[in-house]
C-alpha cells in the first residue's frame, strides 16, 4: 500500500473525521485495487465502480467528527442507494456488504500506519486488531445474510408449490399426496415423508409419500405414545438419529426400509395439536437446521390448508342439509295441500 501523507514528529494523531477528508483519494485508490481483485467488479467502469463512494467518504467523517462535536450528522439514503444500483448491476447482498466491508478496512488501515508513523505504536497495533476484528464480524455477517437469503428464496418457492398443489380442489385424499411430494422434493435427503390426522386421542395415517410399498394406511398411534404419539402430546418438534432401531419408532413401514433420520412436527390450530407431520432419510443421519426450517414452514401452511378444506366440507354439508331439509319441507306443504283438497 502507497503512504501519501507526509509523517510528522508529534505523538498526538489526527483525529479520524479531518484524516478521512485529507486521505480521500488515497483511501479510494486503497479500496479500487482491493475491489477490483472481486470478480464481479470486472465489467464496471471506474466512473461506475467509485459511484458515490467520495461523497460517502465525507458523510462518514461528519458523522464521526460529532463524537467531539456533540451535533448530529448521518449517511441519509446513500448505503441504500448504492445498494440499489449495484443490485441492478447484477451484484448480490453479499457483494455489496463486501465492497463496504473493503473500504471499511482500507480506512482503518491506511489511519493505523498513518499514527504509527506519528509516534503511536500502541494505537497502531490497536488499529490492527479492529481491523482483524471487524473482518472477523463482517465474515460472520456475510454468511449469515447468504444463508438467510438462500433459505427465504427455498422456502418462498416451496411455500409456493404447496399452494398450487391444493388448487383445484377441496378434498383432502386428493391434495395431501401432492402437498406430501412437495416435502419430498423440496429437500435432497428426504426419501419419505407422512402425514397423520387426529381422531380423537389416535393418529391416523392420512397420506405417505416415498413409503407405498411399505406403507400400511391402517397404522394409528395413540397421543402420547410411540414417536408421532410424543409430538401430539408434547406439541412440539421431535428427532431421531436411527429410527430403524429407535423402540419409540412402531411405524413397521420406517424400520423396515431402514430410516436413519427421522423428524417430526404438530400440525397446530388453536392451541391443539390437530395431527403430526414427519420426514424421513435413509442416508442422513439428521437433517440440517434450515431442512428443518423449511419443512416447518410447509406443515405450517399444509395446515391451514387442511383446515380451509375441512371448514369448505363443513359448509358443503351444512348446504345439503339445508337443501335436504328445504325440500322435505316442500314436500310436506304439497302433501298437505292435497290433503285439505
Amino acid at each position: 500500500m502507497v503512504n501519501s501523507h507526509t509523517p510528522t514528529t508529534t505523538a498526538v494523531p489526527s483525529r479520524l473525521g479531518p484524516f478521512i477528508r485529507d486521505q480521500r483519494s488515497s483511501i479510494l485508490e486503497d479500496w479500487e485495487v482491493a475491489v477490483r481483485r472481486l470478480p464481479y467488479t470486472q465489467g464496471l467502469s471506474r466512473p461506475r465502480l467509485l459511484d458515490h463512494l467520495p461523497d460517502l467518504l465525507e458523510r462518514i467523517a461528519d458523522v464521526v467528527d460529532t463524537v467531539h462535536t456533540g451535533g448530529h450528522s448521518s449517511l441519509d439514503l446513500m448505503p441504500e442507494v448504492h445498494a440499489l444500483e449495484r443490485l441492478d448491476s447484477g451484484y448480490d447482498l453479499d457483494e455489496v456488504a463486501e465492497e463496504y466491508a473493503l473500504l471499511r478496512a482500507c480506512i482503518l488501515q491506511r489511519y493505523g500506519e498513518y499514527v504509527e508513523e506519528r509516534g503511536d505504536s500502541s494505537m497502531a497495533v490497536a488499529m490492527r486488531e479492529v481491523v482483524s476484528f471487524n473482518r472477523t464480524f463482517d465474515d460472520a455477517v456475510s454468511a449469515a445474510v447468504s444463508r438467510y437469503t438462500r433459505a427465504r428464496e427455498r422456502t418462498l418457492v416451496a411455500l409456493d408449490r404447496i399452494s398450487e398443489a391444493a388448487l383445484g380442489t377441496e378434498e383432502l385424499d386428493a391434495f395431501l399426496p401432492r402437498l406430501l411430494r412437495v416435502m419430498l422434493e423440496t429437500t435432497e435427503a428426504v426419501d419419505s415423508v407422512t402425514l397423520l390426522l387426529r381422531e380423537g386421542d389416535v393418529l391416523k395415517v392420512r397420506a405417505s409419500v416415498g413409503l407405498e410399498q411399505e406403507r400400511s394406511q391402517d397404522f394409528t398411534e395413540r397421543v402420547g405414545e410411540g414417536f408421532s404419539g410424543h409430538i401430539a402430546a408434547e406439541q412440539g418438534p421431535f428427532e431421531l438419529r436411527s429410527a430403524a432401531t429407535d423402540p419409540r419408532v412402531r411405524d413397521e413401514a420406517l424400520r423396515s426400509r431402514g430410516t436413519r433420520a427421522l423428524y417430526g412436527v404438530p400440525l397446530m390450530y388453536g392451541g391443539e395439536a390437530l395431527g403430526v407431520a414427519h420426514m424421513g432419510s435413509r442416508t442422513a443421519v439428521e437433517f440440517s437446521n434450515e431442512d428443518k426450517l423449511l419443512f416447518r414452514a410447509m406443515v405450517s401452511r399444509a395446515t391451514v390448508l387442511i383446515i380451509q378444506a375441512w371448514l369448505a366440507a363443513r359448509e358443503h354439508a351444512a348446504r345439503a342439509e339445508a337443501e335436504e331439509h328445504k325440500q322435505r319441507l316442500q314436500l310436506i306443504i304439497e302433501q298437505c295441500g292435497e290433503a285439505i283438497i
